[in-house]
């Protein structure tokens, strides 16, 4: 029999999805997950009452802390590492829950053998198009980024590189944050043997906002190279990065310039929070990146 999932707590953000929320929830508990701490944070609901009233029908034990402004998947996942008091997290997205739970005691049980690990990515399909974010041939390896919604933190080695960065609010904060372990030399592992399904559907009302997604898409992947590489690197990287990125989907074409834009200006306003790597350091982790990107190819 497997032990018991002990030293974690499950923590999701979430903001205007009760439905789906609740339908994850139910699926967690008949992994028989009912006893782990649970916390979720309400990103500025424009009805928290139903996500309040969605997660303690199923969920009695829960916490739920409630955000005023809206903060994206960033902040409220740094709000939940450090509310939450264990050292682990098992992070979620409000539409991913288990298929199979695997080896994620074993992970926190020898953590101490394998302090480098910081992050334990999950294997991942959508339940929609059975697609997955890694092929059944890549077995347990280092990888160079990971699945927010579908991983396992050590959340004290997290936390001390800084955790997310908020004004990211959402887009590319899960690279940003790969970079800033990579260079303190910390791992992303994968285990395929812990194995998640991704949910992804919407009501009428819970439609993303393309016009907000496009934004952030073309800010954050000039943030991305801007906040962590020498700025003469980083900046025209960003800029070809963030171009590139707008011609993807041929869309809102205003809106991703005004991203580029913002994503200069938030580089100069937010100067004295970069990390920036050595142009060696950088190379490297481009190269590592490079490598590692092989994998996710069908």
């Amino acid at each position: 029999m497997a032990r018991p999932i002990t030293n974690a707590a499950i923590l999701i953000p979430t903001r205007n999805r009760p439905a789906i929320l609740a339908n994850t929830l139910e699926e967690l508990r008949r992994k028989g997950l009912e006893d782990l701490p649970l916390w979720v944070y309400d990103d500025a609901s424009e009805d928290p009452k139903a996500i309040e009233n969605a997660v303690l029908a199923v969920w009695p034990t829960a916490h739920v802390i409630f955000g005023e402004k809206r903060r994206g998947q960033a902040g409220a996942r740094n709000a939940l590492m450090k509310a939450c008091g264990t050292e682990f997290g098992i992070m979620l997205e409000d539409d991913v829950y288990f298929l199979n739970v695997g080896t994620i005691e074993e992970h926190i049980r020898h953590h101490a053998s394998h302090p480098e690990r910081a992050v334990i990515q999950f294997k991942c399909k959508s339940k929609g198009t059975g697609e997955q974010n890694l092929s059944d041939a890549i077995g347990a390896c280092e990888l160079p980024s990971f699945l927010a919604g579908a991983s396992l933190f050590h959340l004290p080695t997290i936390l001390k590189v800084g955790g997310y960065r908020d004004f990211f609010v959402y887009a590319y904060e899960e690279p940003d944050l790969a970079m800033r372990l990579w260079e303190q030399g910390c791992q992303i592992w994968y285990d395929p043997g812990i194995f998640v399904e991704h949910n992804q559907w919407y009501s009428p009302n819970e439609r993303r906002d393309f016009r907000e997604y496009d934004l952030f898409y073309a800010r954050n992947s000039l943030l991305l190279a801007t906040m962590n590489m020498p700025l003469w690197l980083g900046l025209p990287i960003g800029i070809v990065r963030s171009v590139r990125r707008a011609f993807h989907h041929k869309r809102n074409y205003r809106i991703k310039l005004k991203g580029l834009l913002e994503g200069i200006a938030l580089t100069f306003s937010h100067w004295d929070n970069r990390t920036p790597l050595s142009a060696r350091k950088a190379f490297g982790h481009w190269q590592f990146t490079r490598n590692g990107a092989e994998h996710f190819k069908p």
